[in-house]
């Protein structure tokens, strides 16, 4: 009986223990193609009641929840970006997100205006802060 009081305290600390981080988490990659909002959108209202500006990592999904912060990855070049849900969209088909200005030009969409992606839900408690947005340097044409 002692035995088995020890094997349960023993589990119930390793379980009280074990850091977020240890734990794999549960990614759901979506798949598809990311257009960007363009200079000229800067100042309109998003579905979240917020302003767009065209140097705020923001974007828009049509799913998930406002605030929600998603990393995006373009696989042509390996570069990521994480960025806020803000708005809702895109509707045009095949497309899975519509990206700031500033977050298309740190993933290297600008001149093509549209490129396929991988995105998952960015959690910082499990990966850590995102980097500043200024230290991956922009894309040269």
């Amino acid at each position: 009986m002692v035995a088995v009081l020890l094997a349960g305290a023993a589990l119930s600390l390793k379980s009280q223990t074990s850091s977020p981080k240890a734990q794999a988490p549960n990614l759901k990659i979506e798949k598809g193609i990311a257009s960007y909002y363009g200079k000229k959108a800067t100042g309109r209202k998003t579905s979240n009641g917020e302003r767009l500006h065209h140097d705020s990592l923001t974007c828009a999904h049509r799913t998930h929840k406002f605030g929600t912060l998603l990393k995006v990855y373009n696989p042509h070049n390996q570069r990521w970006v994480v960025v806020r849900v803000t708005d809702r969209g895109p509707f045009g088909r095949g497309r899975v997100v519509d990206l700031s200005w500033k977050a298309a030009q740190m993933l290297g969409i600008l001149r093509r205006g549209i490129a396929p992606v991988e995105m998952t839900v960015y959690d910082p408690a499990v990966e850590g802060p995102p980097p500043p947005a200024d230290s991956i340097p922009p894309v040269q044409y």
